[in-house]
């Protein structure tokens, strides 16, 4: 069987979650996109290891596994347990990598410590050698944003915004 060749688009989108409604966001937005997308679906395991389309992927493989895929969006569920039993330390949360030739940006509610300095976070920010990035530089790089959930569903170009400014910044 011949495997879909690489998308050519740009732009990529990855939905995490740490719950069960992957499949509800995935048909929420085919039905707002209003037609077929191309889409691949993933998982982090209990390793931190990108699991997707039957092939496992170290953290630092992460963006590469997605930039060669022939999705253009990523549903992925990551491993709440881990987290969890690390007593919910940043280098045990969801696992972001940021490459410098490559514009990432990662949007969650629960970054409520990384402001503050505090390495209990949701997201484990590491550089292109695997080295940690603490929560809080990742917001200051605009990498990472804390997202106010009700400003969010109010505004429907609440994401829409912050995008266009980080991309007319670079």
């Amino acid at each position: 069987m011949e495997l879909p060749k690489a998308s050519s688009s740009k732009c990529k989108l990855v939905i995490r979650t740490f719950g069960q409604d992957i499949d509800q966001v995935a048909e929420g937005m085919q039905n707002i996109i209003d037609q077929d997308l191309k889409l691949s679906y993933g998982k982090i395991n209990a390793e931190g290891r990108l699991v997707m389309e039957q092939t496992t992927y170290a953290p630092l493989e992460m963006n590469q596994a997605f930039l060669d895929s022939y999705a253009d969006y990523f549903f992925i569920r990551d491993h709440y347990d881990r987290w969890k039993h690390a007593n919910f330390q940043s280098q045990y949360g969801k696992p972001f990598s940021l490459k410098r030739a490559l514009t990432s940006m990662f949007f969650d509610d629960n970054v409520d410590s990384a402001d503050k300095g505090d390495q209990k976070d949701i997201i484990h920010p590491f550089d292109e050698k695997g080295n940690y990035i603490a929560p809080v530089q990742a917001l200051k790089q605009g990498k990472l944003f804390k997202v106010n959930s009700l400003d969010a569903i109010l505004d429907e170009d609440y994401f829409l915004r912050t995008v266009r400014t980080q991309l007319r910044d670079i």
